[in-house]
């Protein structure tokens, strides 16, 4: 019995000294969250310097996937139509080659995922309705078709979905739209509500936009915005500010800038559309121009060179996104008509004329980088 209480007693000793303890004990202090990472506000662009395509061309056509870029096609300004792609990776600084299944000039270009589309064209056999299709996932190519051969139209992607609408054709102008499913690799057409060439198309959110361009032969420019919705496949329709045609057309997360442009005179217009909030601001350049090329990364778009009725430009005007400012640069030789694409942290402003001719073609690729 004596031994029984002692036990007792020590397992109340014991008991005693762990509720002494854990009363003494405090709390434990929650784990901090992990910070959400501050997202990278840049302030503009740093001119890098300049390579080269390898062959002079204006009226080609540029797109990029993954870390590459693809330079398409194009002319020399007078009979010689190119089916060479420069290649240019990124992510390794380096230039390989390729073709398009035939050479043409004046093509519209779309990126959707690893898949890159060159579309159309012409050449000295006429309109062209090829569509070739890059995959940067492992350098191959396939061949597809547009629903008619057409050459001066525009190209944008969002979701599965990669529109082609517009264009001159062997009748004149067109109103139609060639929708591509990347998922299930089929075509499928609808119908501007207005046709015209020398449209401008960009992509925000579910939305593909084509706007302005040309309604005839003629000098009739449009002030037309064909919206289409790629999750409910409806069209809707809206007006820029000004009727024009060659504008550049950039997008930007939520929103899409047509800058530029020319209706009879180039105009310093800029038309901004926000996917948002489905409504339409105005802003404008420090000069009009016309043929200019843009591009965006981050927060950060960047318009180069063009022509202002009467000189090629060498300007560029940067616009931030995030602070609503402006500021300028200069590319190293004043051109118009050409190609710009932005990977990784650069902009890439390629070939172009660069002269009083139509001949004057140059291969200078001018790069700049966020800063």
């Amino acid at each position: 019995m004596k031994t029984s209480s002692k036990i007792s007693r020590l397992l109340f000793f014991f008991f005693c000294l762990t509720l002494i303890f854990n009363g003494c004990k405090k709390d434990e202090p929650e784990p901090e969250p992990t910070p959400e990472p501050t997202p990278v506000v840049y302030t503009g662009v740093n001119y890098l310097g300049s390579t080269y395509l390898t062959i002079p061309r204006y009226l080609h056509a540029v797109g990029s996937a993954g870390n590459k870029i693809l330079f398409a096609g194009g002319c020399d300004g007078a009979t010689t139509y190119y089916k060479w792609v420069d290649i240019i990776d990124v992510s390794t600084n380096s230039i390989s080659q390729s073709f398009l299944s035939e050479p043409r000039y004046s093509m519209a270009s779309a990126a959707s995922g690893n898949l890159v589309f060159f579309a159309g064209g012409r050449n000295s056999n006429g309109y062209n309705d090829n569509v070739d299709i890059y995959d940067a996932s492992n350098g191959t190519w396939s061949l597809s078709h547009l629903s008619e051969p057409r050459c001066d139209f525009a190209g944008a992607a969002a979701g599965s979905k990669v529109v082609f609408a517009g264009g001159m054709i062997s009748s004149g102008v067109s109103d139609v739209a060639d929708i591509y499913d990347v998922t299930t690799k089929t075509w499928t057409t609808a119908h501007l509500s207005v046709a015209r060439w020398y449209l401008s198309a960009a992509a925000a959110g579910n939305k593909i936009l084509f706007a302005g361009g040309s309604e005839n032969l003629g000098a009739s420019q449009s002030k037309v915005v064909d919206i289409y919705d790629v999750t409910t496949g409806l069209w809707s329709t809206a007006e820029l500010s000004e009727p024009r045609c060659f504008m550049a057309a950039v997008s930007v997360g939520s929103k899409v800038l047509f800058a530029g442009g020319t209706n009879i005179n180039p105009t310093d217009v800029i038309d901004i559309y926000d996917a948002n909030t489905n409504t339409w601001s105005v802003t404008h350049f420090s000069q009009a121009r016309m043929s200019c090329a843009g591009a965006a990364l981050e927060n950060i778009v960047v318009f180069a060179g063009g022509s202002n009725g009467s000189n090629l430009l060498k300007s560029v005007e940067i616009f931030n996104t995030k602070t609503g400012l402006w500021t300028t640069a200069e590319l190293s030789v004043p051109t118009e008509l050409m190609a710009a694409a932005a990977v990784g942290k650069r902009f890439y402003f390629s070939g172009g004329i660069d002269g009083l001719n139509w001949t004057d073609v140059t291969n200078l690729v001018e790069v700049f980088e966020l800063k």
